[in-house]
């Protein structure tokens, strides 16, 4: 239809120079109006210079009236991603205090019986008093002391510093750790077996020094009797990592725990915390690295630690050769 004088009026300030106008309709009604000014041949505008702009603007046009609902709806999304994050962090958190809760009333009943019965046995005046004093005592003390190794230990893992990478030798710190363990009465083996290309890489060396020992922890509560241990370096320069894998011949993990071994407060001990291979996992994460575990052959577990590393130095000639067949 011929625009009206006030609507072509209004063109003309939009445009003083205009010499097309295409506007562009919805069941809506009238959505937009495009002006165009002179072709640049200024010649004027054919029917097939009128209708491919219009197909055109109808291309753009259904484009950006499609973009403001993908918004909208990639918002909602991350809305959605945000809440059942929210979901899974308040559901960890509250396993998290009920295994706490459980962990601490757990040696609340040994302390509350030995406390009922030293009262019991103070007010019989019983001559075994002073016996039953001294192993109500040692219960006691011994709960208390394992709750504050649980509180302790939690703190530690909420508490996880910041890691502060420097360029150290990580074999230096297995041997460190591997000399900490030596129990002659255990009659455990500890074989190392290291890479002699690797020597210096960048991670937190306070830090790792608790991996290992974690791990030495668990391989001498599974393993009964004599048995072994396992401690394997090697560089994967494809993958840019360094890899442990430390295994020993103990009594293994079935495969249905395995996916929980790095949860907090997952434990197969009788009296474990549930909070070491937490903490590795976390260390390990925390140094862009990964940690998993699987069967070691014939028996035991193996857990296969990559460290990503920028900076790994060949061996020098003074640095100590590899060691291997260890008693401890």
């Amino acid at each position: 239809k011929a625009f009206d004088d006030d609507a072509r009026s209004f063109l003309e300030n939009l445009c003083s120079d205009c010499r097309l106008v295409l506007p562009l309709s919805s069941r809506l009604g009238l959505e937009i109006l495009v002006l165009l000014g002179p072709k640049k041949s200024f010649d004027a505008y054919s029917d097939l210079d009128v209708a491919t702009c219009n197909q055109l603007i109808r291309m753009l046009w259904f484009h950006f009236s499609l973009r403001a609902p993908l918004e909208a709806v990639e918002e909602q999304l991350q809305l959605k991603d945000a809440q059942v994050k929210d979901i899974h962090d308040l559901a960890a958190f509250g396993t998290l205090t009920k295994s706490i809760a459980h962990e601490i009333k757990n040696p609340l009943t040994p302390i509350q019986l030995n406390t009922q019965r030293l009262v019991k046995k103070f007010h019989e005046n019983k001559k075994d008093f002073p016996r039953i004093f001294d192993e109500s005592i040692q219960i006691i003390t011994q709960e208390v002391q394992g709750m504050k190794e649980l509180l302790d230990q939690f703190l530690r893992f909420s508490r996880m510093p910041t890691p502060n990478p420097q360029p150290v030798s990580l074999h230096n710190i297995i041997d460190n750790v591997t000399n900490l363990y030596a129990d002659p009465e255990k009659k455990i083996s500890v074989d190392r077996h290291y890479d002699p290309n690797l020597n210096l890489i960048h991670l937190d060396a306070e830090q790792f020094r608790s991996v290992f020992i974690n791990l030495f922890e668990n391989a001498h509560h599974a393993i009964e009797g004599k048995g072994q241990i396992k401690i394997v370096t090697q560089i994967n320069n494809q993958k840019k990592v360094a890899i442990v894998e430390f295994s020993d011949n103990g009594i293994g993990i079935n495969s249905s725990e395995r996916d929980k071994l790095f949860l907090p407060y997952y434990t197969t001990k009788k009296r474990g915390t549930g909070l070491g291979l937490a903490i590795v996992n976390r260390i390990i994460a925390d140094h862009n690295g990964t940690i998993q575990a699987r069967n070691n052959v014939p028996k035991g577990t193996t857990f296969s630690i990559e460290i990503p590393f920028s900076s790994v130095h060949l061996r020098a000639v003074s640095d100590p050769l590899p060691q291997t067949g260890t008693q401890i």
